[in-house]
């Protein structure tokens, strides 16, 4: 009789990660020790560095697959979102509204989003990985940016409106929204604070004077969902 079949060189390597995961998400990577990740793993300490040589590698690792987790979040809702609309605003509107069903039933599922967050806390990282935990932020931070660009190219923003603010705004609610939700233990918190920003979003662009930015001849603006409902 066979005993259980050990898990392959990749497989131990992802529940290296899962475990680290979960336990940099409840007491920060600084209070994480790799005795307690390797003794969960069911491996022995050379096992561990078979694949990591060092806690620091570790965090590279949890840092670039958390990154590309949610680069890949983010497309996916885009993509789906362009599926339903052709307008811009109307796109990136629609994203808040797909990413808050994720949220009102998983809220914990995309805790992950902060795992580069609290990584960046422990001081001790050497310069690479502190860069790496900045840049899974603002990579995060620049692709919003980019959508809101393809939007005030053809919606005028309100005037003295930063389209920088707006996006680093977006990032506050999301992984702020995560941090309040498990402090008060309060589901429904995130998924309010998503829906002001949408709708900010669209006051942010939607002013009475506003028009078109292809347009130059002064000819008077329609927001796109209420032409939709007058047509």
């Amino acid at each position: 009789m066979t005993g259980p079949k050990k898990p392959k060189r990749g497989e131990t390597r992802d529940v290296i990660l899962d475990l680290a995961d979960t336990a940099v998400l409840e007491k920060s990577f600084a209070n994480t020790s790799l005795e307690e990740i390797i003794a969960a793993a069911g491996i022995s300490k050379n096992g561990f560095l078979y694949h990591f040589r060092s806690k620091d590698e570790l965090a590279m690792a949890l840092i670039k697959r958390q990154l590309k987790r949610n680069m890949g979040l983010l497309n996916e809702l885009f993509a789906q979102a362009e599926k339903l609309h052709d307008d811009p605003l109307d796109v990136y509107l629609a994203v808040t509204e797909l990413f808050l069903p994720m949220l009102e039933n998983a809220p914990k599922a995309h805790g992950g989003i902060l795992v580069s967050t609290y990584t960046f806390q422990d001081q001790h990282h050497n310069k690479a990985v502190r860069e790496l935990a900045q840049r899974s932020v603002s990579d995060r931070r620049d692709m919003i940016l980019d959508r809101l660009e393809i939007v005030a190219r053809k919606y005028t923003p309100r005037p003295g409106l930063e389209l920088t603010d707006l996006a680093n705004l977006a990032m506050t609610i999301v992984e702020g929204g995560i941090i309040m939700t498990d402090m008060l233990d309060d589901r429904s918190l995130m998924p309010k604070q998503l829906r002001m920003y949408r709708e900010f979003v669209r006051y942010a662009f939607m002013q009475s004077s506003a028009v078109p930015a292809e347009c130059d001849d002064g000819a008077a603006f329609m927001p796109p969902d209420r032409a939709k409902t007058e047509a």
